[in-house]
């Protein structure tokens, strides 16, 4: 990451996929870089890949040899093994990922597919490994929720520095994502309006 006058810049790479079942996350990510990261002075490369399985992923180990911060927005991808290799080298390396949503299923291709071409690769362990948590299905479908500051919350925790935790208004399903790993901090909570 270089130094600038407003801080640390950092080459953030987003891996999102091109489906219209993975919540328009390409656009997303492409507004979220011009509003939030740009102006910071980071360098954002946005690698989006085909829903098609095996999934194409153009670029991305180009892009992982210098990244500082790897975003994973991706669903039921079945990359080349290499690809899975470079977010492993990335992890071991210290470097950060976050994963948004989709990622809770990210490298798990879906119940019914066929088996798995040679040199492509799923990652089931990618959510209790690196998410710390488990996908175990749907909270709400479609009912409106409301988020506030997760009681176990670590006090003054920068991750949640200028969150605005009450004004995080969805109406998209929630996700379970219980048990939480022993070393996991919850930062965040959601609960559907209407339920106790």
């Amino acid at each position: 990451a270089l130094l600038t006058a407003s801080g640390y810049a950092a080459h953030i790479v987003c891996l999102t996929v091109e489906d219209p079942d993975n919540y328009d996350s390409p656009n997303f990510l492409r507004g979220f870089a011009e509003r939030e990261l740009r102006p910071l002075g980071h360098r954002v490369t946005i690698i989006a890949g085909e829903k098609i399985l095996p999934t194409r992923f153009d670029g991305f180990r180009a892009a992982m040899k210098d990244a500082d911060l790897l975003i994973v927005f991706v669903r039921r991808a079945t990359p080349p093994r290499e690809d899975i290799e470079a977010i492993r080298a990335h992890l071991a390396a210290g470097k950060p990922l976050v994963g948004i949503r989709t990622a809770n299923h990210g490298f798990v291709p879906p119940a019914k597919a066929p088996p798995l071409a040679a040199g492509l690769a799923s990652w089931p362990e990618f959510v209790p490994d690196v998410l710390g948590c488990q996908n175990t299905g749907y909270e709400t479908k479609g009912m409106p929720y409301k988020v506030s500051v997760h009681p176990q919350a670590p006090a003054n925790s920068p991750l949640l520095a200028g969150v605005n935790a009450a004004a995080i208004r969805g109406h998209q399903s929630m996700y379970k994502v219980l048990p939480l790993a022993p070393d996991a901090k919850p930062l965040l909570l959601g609960t559907a309006e209407g339920n106790p």
